[in-house]
């Protein structure tokens, strides 16, 4: 497993292997001579910036999986990776936090360290003290561009979900409901005034989808799915571990001063990214002025990315590299003329739902 990062935009992956036996001065010397082996990209995750590779080698020595929940702050940390291109390279530290959220609107929580990690640490591992990988480390908050003591690791319990998910389907299965959902603060409840200041409120809801035929409407309070809580997004992340397909989910809602259950048969669907990319003619859609890979918004487009109330527009499939790319990303369906207005009017001040 490694960070999606790492490897976009790729035309070929190589890994090295370091030997178990090297110890002695002479084999570390050796390393960065080893002859590299090609890798394949079998599958990646771009919500949590996960990618999985296959390496033809044969009886690879693994980390075991840390129990997250026996994770606390303040635990010895070692960060594994090749920062500057020095290759196998360890640093130390400890965990700031278990549950990092930058974005409260964003369903991904982080391990946060103050391990010291540089550009050349993502994707290597976040190890305690026992050799168990508690995460895979992804990103750090710098304003240097070197390490300030701020990185965060995906935990290593969504890095094994992730991985059985890309190894056995090449792609994530994760439930959809078809709602706009956002973390309820104080502010946000006292402008919209209503009745509790903590959960999940439904801020767009997409006509025909299970979250609409079920019952649930604009302005909603989810309290709980499956009699689990939920205070913000990401525990609807932490949901999609153990959601079954075919299987409904029981959604406790506060609507005004009534507490009201329904019954939401999700529909599980692969990440449209990963559908996109497995259509054909992708040379022929890359529009280098943007940076990014398009198709014309259509039956095909939609059945990959799920239902979207536009008549037309343009689905971008991948970012490619261009020094004039506009900041789009993979699954978007991008309205450029409309997008621009709006910046233009000073009206892009509000932030987006996460859709699930």
């Amino acid at each position: 497993m490694t960070n999606a990062h790492v490897v976009s935009h790729a035309l070929q992956i190589s890994v090295r292997i370091v030997p178990r036996d090297a110890r002695g001065i002479g084999s570390l010397l050796s390393q960065s001579f080893l002859k590299p082996i090609n890798a394949n990209l079998v599958g990646t995750f771009a919500e949590a910036d996960l990618a999985l590779l296959k390496i033809p080698v044969e009886d690879l020595p693994a980390l075991p999986i840390a129990d997250f929940g026996a994770l606390r702050q303040g635990q010895m940390v070692l960060a594994f990776g090749s920062p500057a291109g020095l290759h196998n390279s360890v640093t130390m530290g400890v965990v700031s936090s278990i549950a990092r959220q930058p974005d409260p609107d964003n369903p991904m929580l982080y391990i946060q360290t103050d391990t010291a990690i540089n550009p050349g640490n993502s994707g290597g591992p976040l190890v305690n003290t026992a050799g168990q990988m508690v995460g895979l480390n992804t990103f750090i908050s710098t304003q240097s561009g070197g390490s300030e003591g701020i990185g965060f690791a995906v935990p290593a319990v969504l890095v094994e979900w992730v991985y059985k998910q890309l190894r056995e389907h090449g792609h994530v299965h994760r439930p959809v409901i078809g709602a706009g959902l956002q973390t309820l603060t104080p502010a946000l409840a006292a402008a919209l005034k209503l009745p509790r200041e903590v959960g999940v409120i439904v801020s767009d809801l997409v006509p025909g989808t299970p979250a609409a035929t079920a019952g649930l409407k604009l302005n909603d309070i989810i309290v709980s799915v499956n009699d689990r809580p939920m205070d913000n997004i990401a525990a609807w992340m932490g949901l999609s571990f153990q959601y079954v397909a075919g299987s409904a989910m029981k959604v406790e809602v506060l609507r005004g001063s009534q507490m009201l259950a329904f019954q939401v048969m999700p529909t599980v669907i692969e990440e449209p990214s990963d559908r996109l990319a497995d259509m054909k003619d992708l040379a022929q859609r890359q529009i280098l002025s943007l940076g990014i890979m398009a198709m014309t918004l259509d039956q095909r487009t939609t059945a990959a990315i799920g239902t979207v109330r536009l008549a037309s527009g343009a689905v971008v499939i991948a970012r490619i590299a261009s020094p004039r790319g506009a900041d789009l990303k993979a699954g978007g369906v991008s309205l450029w003329c409309d997008e621009l207005r709006r910046k233009a009017d000073g009206k892009d001040t509000f932030r987006t739902a996460q859709h699930v």
